[in-house]
């Protein structure tokens, strides 16, 4: 299922629910913006997240499994605004498998 994938999990002393090494599920989590948003915004709250994600892997432990390089993944389900395509594009986070996922997900 699109935005979904595998995480191995081994026993830490901060996870007593876990005594044995398993695999659950992580999904991506996506900020939702209105459509009516203009671009310049859609890009800025994106430059912030980006500039801030090491800070915000330390505040929030799920972040870690990944990097601020790996924003704008290619799993969504509803169509990017086009701020955040300027943004991705301009970051070179913007690749031909998300030009191709945003045409799957773009009602014509």
């Amino acid at each position: 299922m699109s935005g979904l994938f595998p995480i191995d999990v081994k026993p830490a002393p901060n996870l007593p629910e876990v005594p044995e090494p398993l695999v659950t599920t992580g999904f991506d989590v996506f900020l939702m913006a209105s459509a009516a948003m203009d671009d310049a915004t859609a890009a800025q709250v994106l430059g912030a997240i980006h500039t801030a994600y090491p800070a915000l892997q330390k505040d929030c432990p799920p972040l870690r499994l990944g990097g601020a390089r790996e924003m704008g993944r290619a799993s969504n389900t509803v169509p990017y605004h086009p701020g955040a395509v300027a943004f991705y594009k301009e970051k070179g986070l913007w690749t031909p498998a998300n030009e191709a996922k945003e045409q799957s997900v773009t009602r014509s």
